[in-house]
């Protein structure tokens, strides 16, 4: 291999690697979040506070030994899950 596609390969593998490490969040643990947050969210998916609160009921009462931050972790992967099919 010639030099100059030795020295072109280096600075694309130290592009990648200084691009991995430096990436916005990258490295950071996210707090975990909080269940009005998640309500929020919840809201947002559904378009609808009553619905959103229906879905969170229904699964509390098919799982009742969740907590309420759970239970809406759940619902929005679910709702999330049926919207990409």
């Amino acid at each position: 291999m010639s030099v100059t596609l030795l020295v072109l390969l280096a600075a694309v593998v130290l592009g990648l690697a200084a691009w991995l490490l430096l990436r916005p969040g990258a490295g950071v643990p996210r707090a975990p979040a909080s269940a009005s947050a998640l309500r929020l969210e919840l809201r947002r998916l559904t378009h609808d506070g009553r619905v959103a609160e229906r879905l969170v009921a229904g699964e509390l009462e098919r799982h009742p030994e969740l907590d309420e931050r759970t239970a809406l972790r759940r619902v929005i992967r679910r709702l999330r899950h049926e919207r990409r099919r």
